[in-house]
């Protein structure tokens, strides 16, 4: 059976004001099976996010690859990329990015629709389960910041994808020394065969998996 995550040799860089270029990512090797849950942590700037769009095939590496459930997302153009990112993975971003025009309940089905058919029953159930059975056709400017986090945590496990990505930043700062670093994380309560990562912005990123996820605490 195929690995859930596989990294092997991962960098990424970014260009400077001075004119050089400065390492982000630099993982050599990094595997994940299902069931597993891991936490990334690192000080803001450290790294975390860029991993994570790495992973999503968000960003593409400079160097390296990235497989997800023996796929390369890494190697894909970006057509392919964005079915494999609807396929396996549910990505909970630090801003949410809900789409405003849209209900709770249509920002969930909408995320669906990428990964499969939409299942209303099953968006409505989510959206219980994360305490929103009453706001179902509240609009996000509706919500508290709370609640629209909620929303993109059932909209990225409601299509059922093998893992699941969180990233958001954490409400106090503090300083690790500049160092990213992975760390086992309790079980998540979703299911599911993938895990998840999180993300937080000065400290903590978690993958829980719808299953491969991120979660600050």
């Amino acid at each position: 059976m195929p690995l859930m995550l596989h990294i092997d040799q991962l960098k990424k860089s970014f260009p400077t004001p001075q004119g050089t270029t400065q390492r982000f990512v630099d993982v050599s090797f990094f595997k994940m099976d299902k069931g597993q849950h891991f936490a990334l942590s690192g000080s803001s700037g450290s790294g975390k996010t860029t991993l994570l769009n790495l992973i999503a095939g968000i960003l593409q590496p400079d160097e390296g690859r990235v497989e997800l459930d023996g796929r390369s997302i890494s190697g894909a153009n970006e057509a392919l990329r964005d079915r494999l990112r609807a396929e396996l993975l549910g990505y909970i971003f630090q801003t949410f990015n809900l789409l405003q025009g849209y209900t709770c309940l249509e920002n969930v089905l909408l995320g669906m629709s990428f990964g499969g058919k939409p299942d209303r029953a099953r968006a409505v159930e989510l959206l219980g389960r994360v305490g929103l059975s009453r706001r179902l056709e509240y609009f996000p400017r509706q919500l508290s910041s709370g609640q629209q986090q909620r929303v993109a945590v059932a909209r990225a496990v409601a299509a059922r994808c093998r893992s699941g990505w969180q990233r958001w930043a954490r409400g106090r700062s503090s300083w690790s020394g500049g160092r990213v670093c992975w760390k086992r994380w309790p079980r998540g309560r979703w299911g599911g065969g993938g895990g998840w990562c999180v993300g937080g912005g000065v400290c903590v990123l978690c993958l829980v998996c719808c299953v491969l996820c991120v979660v600050c605490c």
